[in-house]
């Protein structure tokens, strides 16, 4: 009872330090994983929409999302798949939105559960074999929009689509390992709480367990009064007591605790190596996710102005554009005088900016 007593002494410590560590140094990574992901989704969903394969989701805005949830990924009609498919990535994009904006990712919040709903999440789309081979429905649907995207596209526009699918492909291998890691950390804390909740509990029969299967029967009879409603792992209570009295507990006990060993990475400083391809076309990505910002706001300025130039079409106004137009005479060009502030000399200025060439930049 000694050796164990002090081997959960260190199981308890080694625990924290663990979760502490995913905490404050892994899963914040993983929140950036997602939210790669999120403008690789976002900017291979707005190619196919201006190519016409697509339609938005009309009840995108009605569809309210509380936890991770998997979209629908039953077979469907082949003459429904552009439809089918346009809602289910938006649905995706939605989901791994909410990941990147309102989910926690912390070892309390990443339940068993809900890491195999993530995982079921990032294999929604195969990326790594977006191929219209490709069996599962999804995957396939999404792979054949692709090749058609591809027709008749710039090379840039083909390289950004090449490009995000393969990064997606990338982040999600490195998002799944991540979870794997802290699938294990969950199994050992469980086994943890079984130590504490009921084998600390002065009303478990100890001295009626003789073995690792006697150990599991004393177990089930306290766990539902001690556990509540969580689930009941054979596997991993069997592996609790295989840790106390089995013919290796020793061995077993040393090695789960050299897992659990949070070992900082020495890192050498090395000359960094830039690649430009990749900051120009991360680059690239990143503007085209402004697209629909920057429609919004290209539409709110035409409606502004308009509602300016509204103002301005009286009888004198008319007649010279009449004339301007009779005579060849180009049209002056639509300037408009800002006010602009400078908020360190405390300063205001006014400018005097050509509307056209403002919106042909946007």
């Amino acid at each position: 009872m000694a050796e164990v007593n002090e081997f959960e002494t260190a199981l308890y410590k080694a625990l924290d330090e663990k979760v502490s560590w995913f905490d404050m140094t892994v899963l914040p990574g993983v929140l950036e994983s997602y939210r790669v992901l999120h403008s690789c989704v976002t900017n291979l969903a707005s190619v196919l929409v201006k190519k016409g394969l697509i339609v938005p989701d009309p009840y995108r805005l009605d569809k309210k999302i509380t936890d991770v949830e998997i979209p629908d990924e039953s077979e469907y009609a082949e003459k429904d798949r552009n439809m089918v498919i346009g809602v289910r990535l938006s649905d995706y994009e939605r989901i791994i939105d909410f990941l990147c904006n309102f989910f926690k990712f912390s070892v309390n919040s990443l339940t068993l559960e809900r890491i195999k709903k993530l995982v079921g999440l990032n294999n929604y789309f195969q990326w790594g074999s977006l191929v219209p081979t490709n069996s599962q429905p999804n995957s396939k649907g999404l792979a054949e929009l692709v090749v058609l995207s591809r027709q008749g596209t710039d090379a840039i526009s083909v390289s950004v689509i090449n490009g995000g699918i393969t990064t997606a492909a990338k982040t999600i291998v490195q998002i799944n390992s991540t979870l794997k890691q802290v699938t294990d950390l969950q199994r050992e804390l469980y086994k943890a709480e079984i130590r504490k909740t009921i084998l600390a509990n002065p009303a478990f029969a100890s001295d009626k367990v003789t073995s690792v299967q006697t150990g599991v029967q004393q177990v089930k009879k306290m766990f539902t009064s001690c556990m509540g409603k969580q689930p009941f792992y054979t596997e991993l209570i069997e592996e609790v007591f295989a840790e106390n009295i089995g013919s290796d507990a020793e061995m077993r006990r040393q090695n789960l605790l050299g897992r659990l060993k949070v070992t900082a990475k020495t890192t050498e400083k090395k000359v960094q190596q830039i690649n430009t391809k990749d900051l120009i076309m991360e680059a690239v990505r990143t503007l085209a996710a402004l697209t629909p910002q920057l429609g919004v706001i290209i539409d709110k300025m035409n409606d502004n102005s308009s509602l300016v130039q509204s103002e301005h079409q009286g009888f004198s106004e008319k007649f010279m554009k009449i004339f301007r137009k009779a005579f060849g005479i180009k049209e002056k060009p639509l300037e408009y005088i800002i006010p602009i502030y400078d908020p360190v000399t405390q300063t205001s200025r006014n400018e005097k900016v050509n509307f056209q060439k403002i919106m042909n930049d946007l």
